[in-house]
């Protein structure tokens, strides 16, 4: 439950700007798992469950994002790297890819959505299409992105990021309309 709790502090402190405040939240989080009740297995302490790990690396994320948002760049990429060494679940591909776009990795942000699309499940393909959609946008291609966002709607299962990222995207065509 400690654990939980201190995820739903860091969340409500990134959302109000308190970036330090999440990180000390987050990092004093990720010291109690590594050496808390997830013990050492064949690979050194952690959680090696899989469930244990995508918790984990949802924590370096958000580790990544506040230390991005208090412009420790460096920082971020470092925790963003300990997310995907944590995990390779797209539960945690697809935030990193967006992170590494926040950050002008557009290579990393592609590699990860190549991953992603090279998936076995329809779910992860979809994710990775996605990140080409982001890509897209962030290279001022709003209507491939529109494109790519309103085939993936007709095309799988309806998805909120997917409407998100539809919806960013019709705002920069409008915006761009405006100038």
């Amino acid at each position: 439950m400690l654990f939980r709790s201190a995820a739903g502090l860091a969340d409500l402190a990134l959302y109000e700007g308190r970036y330090a405040a999440a990180a000390e939240i987050l990092e004093a989080a990720i010291a109690r798992e590594m050496v808390g009740p997830a013990k050492a297995g064949p690979y050194g302490a952690g959680p090696h469950d899989e469930d244990a790990r995508e918790a984990l690396a949802a924590k370096y994320l958000e580790l990544a994002e506040a230390r991005i948002g208090q412009g420790r760049r460096p920082q971020g990429i470092i925790a963003l790297g300990r997310a995907l060494e944590t995990s390779r679940d797209e539960s945690v591909l697809l935030p990193a890819a967006r992170i590494y776009l926040t950050v002008d990795r557009r290579d990393d942000a592609r590699a990860l959505g190549n991953e992603l699309s090279r998936a076995k499940d329809d779910t992860s393909r979809a994710y990775g299409r996605i990140i080409d959609a982001e890509l897209a946008l962030d290279r001022g291609d709003t209507a491939g992105a529109i494109d790519t966002l309103r085939a993936l709607l007709k095309t799988t299962t309806d998805s909120w990021i997917v409407r998100f990222v539809l919806g960013n995207a019709y705002v920069q065509e409008i915006g761009r309309a405006h100038v």
